[in-house]
């Protein structure tokens, strides 16, 4: 009898331990759910617009709760984040997320007429998480991103090594690719364009490209210009 008692104590421990650890990494179910439907309600009121929940989640690393949000803004879809802490502040990163979705409809199309003889990859879109308050962006003026001093940027990989021929195509192609970008109004971004990496050669340097800092982009004035701003040589 003392051994079963001891055996049920024991399992009760281990469910217990197991249930905490859960909860420390993942949150509490039922919270998940209602801190989303708070944060549903603040944000569509923040920003006078509707949104769907696309997922929950638990930052175990400062122990709040958050959800992500899909949205529509003039014809562009978009998903962000927003969170709240467990003293009560909303973390929301609608305003970055948004930018990030009007350079990526806006840079597309030029993307793909600028690079002809280098072949991409892929290309994504980078921002600081808080970069909209830091700005003092207020939630019903929204600017567009090209007329703020941000630090949205663009990055392209390409799926050609690094060589002096393609080298010279990137330089050519990446000045024609700055010169499409700034017709469009695009000139206070960052943009980095990557060559692939030679897995080969792992101990020597291999990340070879060209980065500009938001900002670089209204200096290049001539195809020279851009092999000021060339890295990995």
């Amino acid at each position: 009898m003392i051994k079963k008692i001891i055996l049920w104590i024991g399992l009760a421990v281990i469910i217990s331990f197991i249930g905490y650890l859960y909860i420390s990494f993942n949150g509490v179910p039922w919270k998940k759910v209602q801190v989303a439907e708070e944060i549903e309600k603040h944000v569509e009121n923040k920003y006078g617009i509707e949104v769907d929940v696309v997922d929950k989640f638990y930052n175990f690393k400062f122990g709040s709760y958050g959800a992500t949000f899909k949205a529509e803004v003039d014809n562009i879809e978009f998903t962000f984040e927003t969170e709240k802490t467990n003293r009560g502040l909303y973390l929301d990163y609608f305003v970055e997320a948004l930018w990030a979705s009007q350079l990526k409809a806006d840079s597309e199309p030029i993307i793909k007429q600028s690079f002809k003889s280098l072949a991409v990859e892929s290309y994504d879109y980078h921002f600081t998480y808080g970069m909209a308050d830091a700005l003092n962006i207020k939630s019903d003026q929204i600017p567009n991103y090209k007329t703020v001093n941000s630090d949205l940027a663009l990055v392209v990989r390409l799926k050609d090594y690094w060589s002096e021929e393609t080298k010279n195509k990137g330089i050519n192609e990446t000045y024609t690719f700055i010169q499409e970008l700034k017709k469009n109004g695009i000139d206070n971004i960052g943009l980095s364009i990557y060559y692939k990496e030679k897995e080969e050669e792992p101990q020597k340097w291999n990340y070879y490209g060209i980065s500009f800092n938001p900002g670089d982009l209204k200096k290049v004035q001539t195809e020279k210009d851009v092999e000021n701003y060339l890295i990995g040589l």
